[in-house]
């Protein structure tokens, strides 16, 4: 929905150029960066570091360069947080290394930044989102899902009793060389 039209100084030769804004969602602070519980006004699922940025990057191809709100922790564990419409997370069953923020037992918030100005460690991937703009919960379950479980295979414990078979007898433990 856009709200904001204002004449610009620079139109000449009778061209109007219009400049417009779109209506930023309550939750959203006016500067900085403020915690909000999560489950209110959005869910959110949480991937950490390149895993994060890969999902996102899919995610802007599958839907044209807009794939809703995002934020990035651009310190420490450069998590990524995908904001789904509230009570969305609990549809879904998300693999590990994929963390739910949504209605629980326990208070959990979500770092918002402002749409612009100094909001270090956190900032929008595509800009702040307007009124009821959320990331798709089944297409992003689907791309988590892809990037994550084959990780999960990846490191999943050996078969200690296939590793003492192949040993054969009387071999040490793989367990207690």
């Amino acid at each position: 929905m856009w709200t904001v039209f204002r004449w610009s100084r620079y139109a000449s030769g009778g061209i109007l150029v219009v400049m417009t804004r779109k209506r930023i969602p309550e939750w959203v602070p006016v500067a900085g960066l403020q915690l909000r519980l999560s489950g209110i006004h959005f869910d959110a699922i949480r991937l950490r570091g390149v895993r994060g940025e890969a999902v996102f990057q899919h995610l802007v191809t599958l839907t044209d360069g807009e794939p809703g709100p995002v934020v990035r922790e651009i310190a420490g564990g450069r998590w990524t947080y995908f904001l789904i419409p509230p009570g969305e997370s609990a549809d879904y069953a998300w693999p590990p290394g994929a963390t739910c923020f949504g209605p629980s037992a326990r208070d959990l918030y979500v770092g918002i930044p402002a749409p612009e100005g100094n909001t270090y460690p956190l900032t929008w991937r595509c800009g702040a989102p307007g009124v009821g703009e959320f990331v798709d919960a089944e297409l992003l379950h689907g791309l988590v899902t892809a990037q994550l479980a084959p990780y999960a295979e990846e490191v999943a414990p050996p078969d200690l009793a296939a590793l003492r078979d192949h040993a054969g007898p009387g071999a040490p433990s793989p367990l207690h060389p």
